[in-house]
């Protein structure tokens, strides 16, 4: 029955699924996501055409004549050849795709403004650089390391701070586009909820965030942090602890201040602590100490973190305190026994004719070998001293031995 009413559900899904295709080819539907959020827009496919093209046209891009891919692949291929000091050569081969091809166009409708302008998004894994920039990406963040020396709220607060500045024609203002950290955040917690209920959870990373010891934050710290006042990085961070139900036991300890910093800035003394130790609240006890250490030497500004990890194996009681019943199967090694058995089974088999479900017939079934087991056989007398017993009548041998050593004690013992 239950496959059954499986295919009918499947059906009626399929239908519904195939209803909804003919709705959108027959009325030239598309679906597309609303940008910073995570909305599903259905719109007419001229209709966002048009604004394609219109961005295109006001952008001024013009349609080239031949795919450059090719060529870009080949001067990108040139180059790494050249840069031996910065790129490995046991890496060249895997820093240029097999299949180069150009970047695709993808569209987010902008919801959250006037007239819903449309994003452009651009999916350049397949194109020819697209490896190698993130190798290199990686190595100049190993290379060189950018202090966090300055942190703003928002726009409205950086409007205000470049008023105050007096810019001459000497200076000039250059302005960065941060990576986004909500779809970080979102990724990671969608997979912390992968894990089982039961399982240790536990993220070792640098969030790049200070935490205070302000009350809005103690539900997911402790009160032994580095820092009095949190940084804006925690936003994102209390939210993932929040959600998840864990805890930064990185700040949990108390320690001095050198064993809590986890990062300097290069050419000063400023010590932050921005590299946690995230568990979940169900195994916090797990974690017996968090330190940082800064003998090692590990090539970079980061300290060595160091987590004592304790896990105490729990033996859960599977019968809730019930005794389990242990029969005398000796018994049935005798003929005679085993014909009683028999018997008081097929006596207690007689009155279990009409039974109106499987279910009770078993449990019937049941109690009558449990009820023949009690009256034929009866219960174990389990003998868990026979060891205690055996090594002290051994001991006691022993010292009547060691108080007189002749031949017949130590034949005795």
């Amino acid at each position: 029955m239950t496959t059954n009413r499986h295919n009918i559900l499947h059906k009626r899904q399929q239908y519904s699924i195939n209803q909804l295709k003919k709705i959108r080819k027959d009325n030239n539907l598309t679906i597309v996501k609303a940008d910073k959020t995570k909305t599903i827009l259905i719109i007419n496919k001229e209709k966002l055409k048009v604004e394609v093209n219109n961005f295109i046209i006001e952008n001024h891009m013009e349609q080239l004549d031949k795919d450059p891919t090719e060529a870009y692949q080949k001067q990108i291929h040139q180059t790494i050849q050249k840069c031996s000091r910065l790129i490995d050569k046991h890496v060249h081969k895997y820093l240029l795709n097999i299949k180069p091809m150009a970047p695709q166009l993808n569209v987010y409708i902008k919801t959250h403004k006037e007239n819903q302008p449309i994003r452009p998004v651009i999916n350049n894994v397949q194109a020819p650089s697209y490896k190698v920039t993130q190798y290199i990406n990686k190595r100049l963040q190993d290379l060189i390391c950018l202090p966090y020396t300055y942190n703003t709220k928002n726009s409205q607060e950086v409007a205000e701070e470049l008023i105050k500045l007096q810019v001459n024609e000497h200076m000039r203002i250059i302005t960065l586009d941060i990576k986004d950290m909500d779809e970080f955040f979102d990724q990671l917690s969608q997979e912390c909820e992968k894990a089982r209920k039961y399982d240790i959870l536990i993220l070792l990373r640098d969030f790049n965030a200070k935490i205070g010891r302000e009350n809005f934050i103690a539900t997911v710290a402790g009160k032994y942090t580095l820092h009095e006042v949190t940084s804006e990085n925690r936003k994102w961070l209390g939210q993932l602890a929040v959600r998840n139900n864990i805890i930064i036991k990185s700040t949990c300890f108390e320690h001095k201040a050198i064993h809590k910093g986890t990062w300097m800035c290069p050419g000063t003394d400023v010590v932050n602590q921005t590299d946690h130790v995230i568990i979940n609240k169900r195994h916090t006890s797990s974690t017996a100490d968090v330190t940082s250490c800064r003998g090692p030497s590990c090539d970079s500004e980061h300290f060595l973190v160091k987590v004592t990890l304790r896990e105490r194996l729990s033996n859960a009681l599977k019968n809730q305190g019930r005794t389990r019943k242990r029969w005398n199967i000796d018994k049935l090694k005798n003929e005679e026994n085993l014909n009683l058995y028999e018997q008081k089974i097929n006596e207690k088999l007689e009155d279990t004719s009409g039974i109106p479900d499987v279910q009770t017939e078993w449990n019937k079934i049941e109690n009558v070998m449990v009820e023949a087991a009690k009256e034929s056989l009866g219960e174990k007398k389990e003998k868990r001293n026979e060891c205690r017993t055996a090594i002290q009548e051994k001991n006691n041998m022993r010292k009547i031995m060691l108080q007189r050593v002749t031949g017949s004690s130590k034949e005795t013992y």
